[in-house]
């Protein structure tokens, strides 16, 4: 083995003994090797775990207002849009409303949205552009 190789401490979180823990950790990458991949499973690029582990980060994750940082990950923990969507609405500018907090504080695309209000994405341009509102 290379000097340079370090292999106790990794070998150290499944057991104390070396034999046992080399024996552990065989098992732990053979599992790895043939389990489903978890990226699947990866929100918005950047969280993984389940539903209540996002509500908790999301609050530390602090990457919306950088250009730098991709879209997905910007909004990464945002609502869905059948969420946003999900009650009738009692008014047209109740609706836009909707559609420009969709499109403005959780990131949304027009065409994302408009797939959901089954509008036009230009429609969902003008709403959103409209100065009058």
């Amino acid at each position: 083995m290379p000097p340079w190789l370090t292999t106790d401490w990794v070998l150290g979180q499944f057991s104390d003994r070396k034999k046992r823990a080399q024996g552990l950790y065989r098992k732990f990458v053979e599992r790895g090797i043939t389990a489903e991949s978890v990226w699947k499973e990866l929100k918005g690029q950047v969280f993984l775990g389940d539903k209540d582990f996002v509500e908790r980060t999301k609050s530390a994750h602090t990457g919306k207002g950088l250009k730098e940082v991709p879209r997905t990950q910007r909004y990464a923990s945002h609502p869905s849009l059948a969420s946003l969507f999900s009650d009738a609405f009692a008014s047209r500018s109740e609706r836009n409303e909707a559609i420009r907090c969709a499109y403005f504080e959780h990131g949304y695309s027009l065409k994302e949205i408009s797939d959901v209000l089954n509008l036009h994405y230009t429609t969902i341009s003008k709403i959103i552009n409209d100065k009058t509102l």
